[in-house]
C-alpha cells in the first residue's frame, strides 16, 4: 500500500497532463481524490496488506469520477428505476503483498484485514457483468478488478466498473488487465475494435 497524502506520481506526470489538457483531453487524477479524502477522514486509502485500494477509497472516486463525467458532458445518469441492487457484505483476506514477499511465518506479519463491500447486483442477484453495447467503457487493471475478480481474493462484483454503472445507473462496458500494464489494456482494445466488437 501506500499513502495518498504523498505524491506517487513519476516525474513526468504533470507534464503529461498538461500536453493531454492543451490537446483537449480531460484528465481526472484518482490521487487527488483520495488524498483529500485521506485528509478528511484521517483515515489510509490503501489496504495494509495489499497493494491496492481500500473499498470506501474506490468508491469515493467512482463518486466522484461520476460526477467528473456528467460535469463534463461524458455521460448522463438514467434517473429512471434502479437497474442493479447494493448488497453490502464483508471479505477477509491478507493482499497480495503476503504472495510477493514469500514470508515463511506470514501470520507474524500481516494480519488479516476484513473490509466491507458494496456489491452490484441484477434485479435477478445475479453479478453484475460489462455490456459490450454500453456507451461507456472503462479501460483498467487490477486496481479496477481487485473488488471484481473473486480470484484476488477480495470479492466480486464491487469494483470500479459496478460502481461506476451503479451510479451511472447505465450499462458499463470493461476491458481489464491485472498484469502487464496499461499496454497490454489498450492492445486488447485494439483487438476487439479490428475484430468489430
Amino acid at each position: 500500500g501506500g499513502d495518498a497524502g504523498h505524491r506517487l506520481h513519476n516525474s513526468s506526470f504533470q507534464s503529461l497532463c498538461r500536453e493531454l489538457q492543451e490537446a483537449g483531453i480531460e484528465v481526472f487524477d484518482p490521487l487527488e481524490t483520495m488524498r483529500d479524502r485521506e485528509q478528511l477522514t484521517g483515515k489510509h486509502q490503501f489496504l495494509a496488506g495489499d497493494t491496492h485500494w481500500r473499498p470506501g477509497a474506490m468508491q469515493h472516486v467512482a463518486e466522484t469520477l461520476t460526477r467528473f463525467l456528467i460535469e463534463h458532458g461524458h455521460a448522463d445518469r438514467d434517473e429512471s428505476s434502479p437497474t442493479w441492487a447494493h448488497e453490502t457484505t464483508t471479505v477477509t483476506n491478507r493482499g497480495d503483498l503476503v504472495n510477493m514477499l514469500r514470508l515463511p511465518r506470514v501470520g507474524s506479519v500481516f494480519a488479516d484485514e476484513t473490509v466491507s463491500l458494496h456489491r452490484v447486483l441484477a434485479t435477478d442477484r445475479r453479478e453484475w457483468k460489462p455490456d459490450t453495447a454500453a456507451e461507456v467503457l472503462l479501460l483498467g487493471d487490477s486496481y479496477s478488478n481487485i473488488y471484481s475478480a473473486a480470484s484476488m481474493g477480495w470479492g466480486s462484483s464491487a469494483g470500479l466498473a459496478e460502481q461506476l454503472a451503479w451510479h451511472l445507473n447505465r450499462p458499463l462496458d470493461r476491458i481489464a488487465r491485472n498484469a502487464d500494464g496499461a499496454h497490454a489494456t489498450r492492445r486488447q482494445l485494439a483487438r476487439e475494435l479490428a475484430a468489430g466488437r
